[in-house]
Order: C-alpha cells, then structure tokens, then sequence
C-alpha cells in the first residue's frame, strides 16, 4: 500500500506547505519531490510521530538529526510488535531507540521523551483499513478438522 500526498496529509492532520517543508527538512523524505511522490504506511507512522513531537514544542530542527533511525524504526514491517513498545527520543544526543518497557531504563542521564506507538498505530489502522487489525477476525462458520463431513454432504 502507498500512499499519495493527499492521502498522508489527511491520514496525519498536516497542510501541505507543512509536508513540503518536513520533506525539506528530514533526510528520510528529501528527494520525494515532483507530482506524484509516494509514502509507505511506516513513513506515515513516522510523520504522526514527528506531528506529536512538534505539537509537544520539539523543534522541526531537534527531530531533523533523530529522523532517520525514527523512519527506520517505523519502517519495520511487524506492527503487531511495534504497537506494544514505546519510542524513547534523547534530543541533546539525537538518540532514538525502541522499548518494549521503558519504566524499567531506571534513571536516563538526560532529558528523554516517550512516545507509545499503541495510538498511532491505531489510529492509522482505522483510517487506512477502517477497523485496526488484531489478529484473526472470528470466522463465520464453524472449523471442521480434515477428515470430517459437511452435514448432507456426499
């Protein structure tokens, strides 16, 4: 699945001169220029994350030197796992890193930011598929094991 311009600004809530300036700005989105750029649904989960640190105060220019382990983090393709863990961001070293259980770091030496993932992932899995995605849905007839017959079955 990719996405359009369009579709990414709507699914995450930014104006298009913001996504214009985001694609100047991070390294992960320089080069997706012309008429029809295309985004995958991990560069969404990226920018919503981005979106949430800016509206916390983050500076565009602090996320710039964290952005391309953050793509790379949101890129993986097992969401399932990446909904149970936290983003951890140390802004003065540029870290990012992922955890499944960030209260147990103990003391970080520095200022340090936590981003669950569970929301974003979420709230993409309704707008992108309209109903999040938790394992198997529930079938509509009951299994049958291998050697057993459907009643009037022949």
């Amino acid at each position: 699945m990719k996405l359009t311009p369009t579709q990414l600004r709507e699914v995450i809530g930014l104006s298009q001169e913001t996504l214009r300036y985001w694609r100047k700005e991070l390294q992960p989105l320089r080069g997706r220029q012309g008429s029809s750029p295309s985004y995958a649904p991990g560069e969404a989960l990226a920018l919503r994350v981005v979106k949430e640190l800016v509206d916390m105060g983050v500076k565009i220019q602090a996320v710039k030197s964290m952005a391309e382990d953050l793509f790379a983090i949101c890129l993986q393709p097992n969401w399932t796992h990446l909904e149970q863990c936290c983003l951890l961001f140390e802004p003065p070293s540029g870290r990012v890193s992922i955890e499944d259980e960030p209260l147990q770091l103990g003391r970080p030496s520095g200022p340090l930011m936590i981003v669950p993932l569970r929301s974003h992932i979420s709230a993409l899995q309704r707008q992108l598929l309209g109903a999040p995605l938790h394992g198997q849905r529930e079938l509509k007839f009951p299994p049958l094991g291998l050697n057993q017959r459907v009643v009037g079955e022949e």
